[in-house]
């Protein structure tokens, strides 16, 4: 965020606003364990990253953003995309490398609710 912003915006919370103000979008930040969080001007949502034992972290990155992609291709709500893409990426960093090679897209769509329980 820094290097997109100008020096007067200091916090994370002022460079996603100043990002918001100059046209962007969305801003999505990823937080590691934390989970992420998704900004636009309409709405801000935040959702936890899944408790999970890490074997690597090679692909993670990539996983969740290819997840993300998916959810919108499938016409999803942005909410279900970053499940979606939290999902595929603690898959991923469950297995030596980075592909989980277990997956296929119906998996990966039924494995949502494994991580993201409806109440």
């Amino acid at each position: 965020l820094p290097v997109l912003c100008s020096d007067n915006a200091r916090t994370e919370e002022q460079q996603i606003g100043e990002l918001l103000n100059r046209g962007v979008r969305n801003v999505w930040l990823h937080k590691g364990k934390q989970g992420s969080a998704f900004y636009s001007t309409e709405k801000q949502i935040l959702l936890n990253a899944p408790s999970i034992n890490v074997l690597d972290s090679t692909g993670a990155g990539d996983g969740s953003l290819a997840g993300y992609i998916l959810g919108k291709y499938l016409g999803k709500e942005d909410i279900d995309c970053l499940k979606l893409a939290h999902t595929l990426s603690a898959e991923i960093l469950q297995v030596n490398g980075a592909i989980a090679t277990q997956l296929d897209q119906q998996k990966l769509l039924t494995f949502v609710s494994k991580y993201y329980p409806e109440p």
